[in-house]
């Protein structure tokens, strides 16, 4: 862990400035108490749609006094859920942010969500704490305008006005505290909760115009022109799509046409989203990127336009993506985002994944889920990933101070600065190579790696190198390396010895079979961990090739697939 240099700590000050006053402002706007804030919608022109998937086990959790969210649960028995002490922020803040509700909408449980909406209404009702908090309120907002007909059709009229009254002013503090969210995701998805409320709710024509604005303009600085966010993590690229494209069809329903500059990102970020997809339909696990619901996944892609072809490159997003036969392959070769957007960004430089046909063969660890902070370090760290790391020490730095957590609510990663990248054609092959400065701090040394996939897609060729970035260097003393291949959990992997040479035999459990071999090192099969699932990290195996390096290192391996 390391502290920020002298430009990093400056830009982490100008923005703890810029959002200190919008905070000050949220702070008075809940400390009014007025009639102002009291007023209730008057009416609903609309109601959005929600296309998260239900969890139809919630009820009956609620029933028994518990609630589980992201693997953790929570018991409550008899009392009130939203009187627990001590549950982990991220639990809590799905419960303020009322995402059971659409599970209750599910299961038709709407006396127990009107139960519950009464419950929170008893004790949170009136502005203040985190249950207020700008990504809190806007999650709740958008919630309780989109199961609104669910909880208020055929409602006594004294719960009908408080749910009202209150949506009224968690309207007016989301407009006074949006600045105060943390960059990134949650600023933008509160600018669409502000928007979609003053669609849906009647009389908000003026406010429609300039929450309209605030929302395009953020939109078209945090998504890249093909399609990818700017914090480089693709699971923001799905869960922000899960809340524009209800947001586009707000306009068809109030009979407008979508801006442009919503339509046209909300088209590349599908795009976007089919391309880092291996074979399985899994989403690639980089920068931030744990487990996706397959069916949260497949709902939002049937929005998407059916391409021919993908586009091979992502320049602004930093990936690459070759796809030949039944082989899909996918590298990370960008630099990662700025320090503010790198709270959950992986030190995966130069990293990839790949799958053949419907069945993955090569996967990063990934990334825990929220409650499982305990485990980020190591599955942010180099060693979790498909590429190079040197001493045991990743290609990016972690910094953590006061202002950086507040910004990021995590550690922020920084470096590496300098990722060049070029696709290439040798004898019909498709090939790319990139390299990274990530290790030239500590080490003075520069790491690069050359791929090339066969036109048939089973053959893959790579050489990665170790060296110094101009001329010779010499170190006091050798430092190892190791290139790491973590396996996908269903495949099968054997040493074996051909031609007195270590080889590895990787078996698929469709029957497909891949050899992997390597000049420079010798491979072995070693423990790894898998962190993108719901339940705590498993137990996986990975490939190792290692070395020491003592002045340039080379290492030559080889996938190829085996007739059948």
């Amino acid at each position: 862990m390391t502290g920020p240099s002298f430009v990093e700590r400056l830009r982490v000050l100008r923005l703890t400035a810029r959002r200190s006053r919008p905070r000050q402002a949220h702070r008075e706007v809940l400390g009014i108490g007025s009639r102002w804030m009291a007023r209730p919608v008057e009416g609903l022109m609309l109601v959005p749609s929600d296309l998260r998937a239900a969890d139809p086990t919630v009820e009956a959790e609620f029933r028994r006094g518990t609630l589980s969210f992201d693997g953790v649960t929570v018991r409550f028995g008899q009392h009130s859920p939203f009187l627990v002490q001590g549950a982990p922020d991220l639990w809590q803040s799905h419960l303020h942010g009322f995402g059971w509700l659409h599970d209750l909408a599910s299961a038709g449980a709407v006396s127990l969500a009107r139960q519950l909406t009464a419950d929170w209404l008893a004790h949170f009702g009136k502005p203040g704490g985190s249950a207020w908090a700008p990504e809190t309120l806007a999650r709740r907002v958008i919630s309780l305008l989109s199961h609104a007909g669910f909880l208020l059709d055929e409602a006594e009229p004294a719960f009908f006005r408080a749910v009202t009254t209150s949506l009224g002013a968690q309207m007016r503090a989301l407009a006074a505290s949006h600045r105060a969210a943390r960059p990134g995701v949650p600023h933008l998805q509160c600018l669409i909760a502000m928007l979609l409320a003053d669609f849906a709710v009647a009389g908000r024509d003026q406010a429609r115009v300039r929450s309209e604005k605030l929302f395009l303009a953020e939109l078209g600085r945090q998504i890249f022109p093909d399609g990818g966010h700017v914090s480089r993590n693709p699971a923001a690229v799905l869960e922000l799509l899960l809340d524009l494209l209800p947001l586009r069809r707000c306009y068809a329903g109030r009979e407008l046409v979508a801006p442009a500059d919503l339509d046209a990102p909300v088209e590349r970020m599908l795009v976007f989203l089919r391309a880092m997809r291996l074979g399985d339909g899994t989403l690639a696990r980089f920068n931030g990127a744990g487990f996706a619901a397959p069916e949260t996944l497949a709902t939002v892609l049937a929005f998407a336009a059916v391409a021919p072809a993908l586009p091979r490159e992502f320049p602004g997003s930093g990936y690459a993506r070759l796809e030949r036969g039944a082989t899909i392959l996918l590298m990370d070769c960008g630099s990662l985002p700025p320090l503010e957007l790198a709270g959950a960004a992986q030190a995966g430089c130069l990293s990839f994944e790949m799958s053949d046909g419907l069945e993955p063969l090569l996967i990063n660890g990934g990334y825990p889920t929220g409650s499982r902070r305990n485990e980020r370090p190591v599955a942010r760290a180099t060693a979790s990933h498909n590429t190079l790391s040197v001493s045991g020490q990743s290609s990016a730095r972690f910094v953590k101070t006061p202002a950086v957590l507040r910004l990021c609510g995590d550690a922020s990663l920084a470096g590496p600065l300098q990722v060049p990248f070029r696709f290439m054609q040798h004898n019909g092959a498709d090939a790319f190579e990139a390299s990274h400065d990530g290790f030239a701090a500590a080490f003075q040394l520069i790491h690069r790696r050359r791929m090339e996939l066969s036109p048939d897609g089973r053959k893959l060729e790579c050489q990665d190198w170790l060296g110094p970035r101009h001329g010779v260097l010499r170190l006091g003393r050798d430092l190892p390396f190791a290139i790491h291949f973590h396996l996908a959990p269903s495949v099968e992997a054997n040493i074996q010895t051909v031609d007195g040479r270590r080889e590895v035999l990787l078996e698929l459990p469709g029957g497909g079979a891949w050899r992997f071999s390597a000049e420079g090192a010798d491979p072995q099969i070693e423990a790894s961990t898998r962190y993108d699932t719901m339940l705590p990290a498993a137990k996986s195996r990975q490939i190792v090739l290692r070395g020491a390096w003592s002045g340039e290192a080379t290492v030559t391996w080889i996938l190829e697939r085996q007739p059948a």
